[in-house]
């Protein structure tokens, strides 16, 4: 609904990202959750539950079993200048304690675990207040944009 806010939803545009992490055991892909309960089997500390299946790490963030990976995701970000670094940062800051907690248990377990990308996402939250909107710009027509014009850019820096 225009002009509706959600609950819950951030009172600022705001960001976040999510990679989704294949397991491989002993050269093997496997399903974490046929392997852990849930990631506070393996990471250590006192982890706070979240919602559904996921759980805060010490980063902000969070981390779960989603569809057969490990997702890990940052905590929102508030849309400013420098939002896409702080974000970056806080994903492989994720990732780091994940990978971390991976290795403390592949020496219990005596196992090689690696983790492989699989995925990442963006999410970016805002409205266009209704004294900027004009006629036929809407968000879903800027979000067609920037799948057209995004994937140069991104293709030519992976490439770096």
């Amino acid at each position: 609904m225009k002009g509706t806010r959600v609950k819950g939803a951030p009172l600022r545009p705001a960001m976040g990202l999510e990679s989704e992490l294949e397991l491989w055991l002993d050269g093997r892909k496997v399903k974490p959750e046929d392997v852990f309960a849930s990631p506070a089997s393996f990471i250590s500390g006192k982890l706070v539950y979240r919602k559904g299946r996921s759980y805060h790490l010490p980063t902000g963030g969070a981390v779960y079993f989603d569809t057969g990976v490990i997702e890990v995701a940052t905590p929102i970000v508030e849309i400013e200048r420098g939002c896409a670094a702080r974000s970056g940062r806080l994903l492989w800051e994720g990732i780091d304690t994940v990978r971390r907690n991976l290795d403390r248990w592949q020496r219990k377990a005596r196992k090689r675990a690696r983790l492989v990308g699989f995925s990442t996402h963006i999410s970016v939250s805002f409205d266009v207040p209704p004294a900027e909107r004009r006629g036929k710009r809407t968000v879903a027509d800027l979000a067609l944009l920037l799948v057209h014009l995004l994937p140069a850019p991104v293709m030519l820096l992976g490439t770096n």
